[in-house]
């Protein structure tokens, strides 16, 4: 089965700042997890034997679905001890709580639509006993460990990553540099975008599926 995953993707002023401090990343921290890929805010990782019936769906999904305004905050997200990374602090950017729950509704009808198509399989990277035990409940539902568990309340924080950092004091040094004050503030989400998902964790965008 392929593997492949589905994320939002930010408008063109806070991509362009992204992608600009992933530049100066590697020059003064060298190559970093997840450093390679461009801007997004990941909603689904999951498998298919038909990516071409992943994009049918998410066509007629997207047909339907408006932008997404949304605040970001004045701090980063942070998620220390990244088991999910191999280690290290991954960064990225944080939302309010109303910008996630519209990520969140918009998450819950990607899954919905794109669930049975894995058939029961789960992407080898969450196959992962150390998890907790409400990330192993979303993973035996959908195949990904940041959906929602049995209570049914949203597991995934949404996020726009920078990388994961290794050695983690270097995300404490990147924040000396890129002060959250260059981020903070409004964005609009006016993509789903879906990629192919590379064993060695490569991605390759296959379509842009623009919001209305």
């Amino acid at each position: 089965m392929e593997a492949y995953f589905v994320a939002l993707t930010p408008d063109k002023e806070i991509y362009s700042k992204i992608s600009q401090a992933k530049k100066q990343i590697l020059e003064k921290f060298g190559d970093q997890k997840y450093l390679k890929d461009t801007p997004h805010s990941t909603l689904y990782v999951s498998l298919t034997e038909d990516l071409k019936e992943v994009e049918k769906r998410l066509e007629n999904l997207t047909s339907q679905e408006n932008a997404i305004n949304t605040i970001i905050q004045n701090e980063f997200q942070e998620f220390p001890n990244d088991k999910l990374a191999g280690g290290g602090t991954s960064l990225g950017l944080k939302f309010n709580e109303e910008s996630n729950a519209k990520v969140h509704t918009l998450q819950k009808k990607v899954v919905d639509a794109l669930n049975d198509l894995r058939k029961g399989n789960i992407h080898p990277r969450y196959q992962n006993p150390e998890l907790p035990g409400f990330m192993v409940e979303s993973i035996e539902k959908y195949g990904f460990p940041f959906v929602h568990g049995n209570d049914g309340k949203p597991i995934l924080l949404p996020h726009v990553s920078f990388c994961c950092f290794n050695p983690p004091e270097n995300a404490e040094k990147f924040k000396e540099i890129y002060p959250i004050e260059k981020f903070a503030g409004q964005m609009q989400f006016t993509k789903l975008s879906l990629y192919k998902l590379y064993p060695d964790d490569k991605t390759e965008l296959i379509r842009d599926f623009e919001l209305r």
